[in-house]
């Protein structure tokens, strides 16, 4: 069948599963604003403070090493470069988030989430994915999930 003759869906064209929410910049206060907030939100198991929300934001090259970052929210942030080395982000969003070269040594990702994300050219030297929710191919170089 040529191509002109295949038969298209009306919706295909409409459909952009490629197309990011554009990224929100973020002041170095807020950010620790958000954080202390978190903190807060985990020292009282949540009935003080607030769940941290960085979704899309661009956290490029940041220093998050050692921090306490149990369910955070970054969902299709961008850590690129980012230092997440000894970071605790037990049951973290972090679906569709770009982790491209990002140090994860020695972090814990037990129970996070990871679908759709890039790790592509980081490292995770001994660090912890138990129970973590991967998507079937993070990073052009062949992480799968286990089955």
């Amino acid at each position: 069948m040529a191509e002109p003759d295949r038969p298209q869906s009306p919706f295909a064209a409409s459909i952009d599963f490629s197309a990011r929410p554009p990224l929100r910049a973020l002041a170095p206060e807020e950010i620790e604003q958000l954080l202390a907030a978190h903190r807060l939100y985990l020292e009282t198991e949540r009935r003080a403070g607030r769940r941290a929300n960085l979704g899309s934001a661009d956290l490029s090259g940041m220093d998050f090493s050692g921090l306490d970052l149990r369910r955070i929210k970054m969902d299709r942030a961008v850590l690129r470069g980012a230092d997440l080395r000894r970071a605790h982000l037990q049951r973290a969003n972090l679906i569709g988030a770009v982790l491209e070269r990002a140090r994860l040594d020695n972090a814990d990702l037990s129970a996070a989430r990871l679908s759709g994300a890039s790790l592509v050219s980081a490292s995770l030297v001994e660090g912890r994915a138990l129970g973590a929710n991967l998507c079937r191919r993070l990073s052009a170089g062949g992480w799968h999930r286990p089955r």
